[in-house]
């Protein structure tokens, strides 16, 4: 590889691999949700999907190995859906010394609030947890066409 090239291409792979090595600092705007002792606390965003059926928006939110009593959530009027939960490694083998180890799982507290499209209807919504991933259903508010007559 030339000298050039090296020095161009270093400080991309750098920069890509910070997040790696160096997880983020998580500081995402809560709004004014009653999370500050949580929020100083947390580890991790989990990740999520969201899309539009023609009745509903569905919101996925992954949360592998946990028992469905271990995540809350709420919805706010403010459209605003906020997941938490905490992951616990639970593993006998804490206290032994290993040749080698690798670690990527992460543990401990997750958090994440996620704003909801306008057409959200925030007092129409279900969840269920699956196979380590949160469902969460809302229905769609639908806008009625009034008819105007002109006098």
């Amino acid at each position: 590889m030339s000298n050039d090239l090296y020095k161009e291409l270093l400080p991309l792979a750098t920069n890509l691999l910070q997040g790696v090595f160096n997880p983020p600092n998580y500081k995402a705007d809560y709004k004014s949700h009653d999370l500050e002792d949580l929020k100083s606390k947390v580890y991790a965003q989990p990740k999520f999907d969201i899309y539009e059926t023609d009745n509903h928006f569905v919101v996925l939110v992954d949360a592998p190995g946990l028992n469905k009593n271990d995540i809350t959530s709420t919805v706010k009027a403010d459209l605003t859906l906020t997941v938490s939960y905490t992951r616990s490694r639970n593993d006998s083998n804490d206290n032994k010394e290993y040749a080698r180890s690798a670690n990527e799982i992460r543990y401990g507290k997750f958090l994440r609030v996620i704003t909801l499209p306008n057409m959200v209807n925030v007092e129409d919504v279900s969840s269920s947890y699956s196979n380590g991933v949160i469902r969460f259903q809302f229905g769609k508010k639908f806008s009625k066409e009034i008819e105007v007559s002109m006098v």
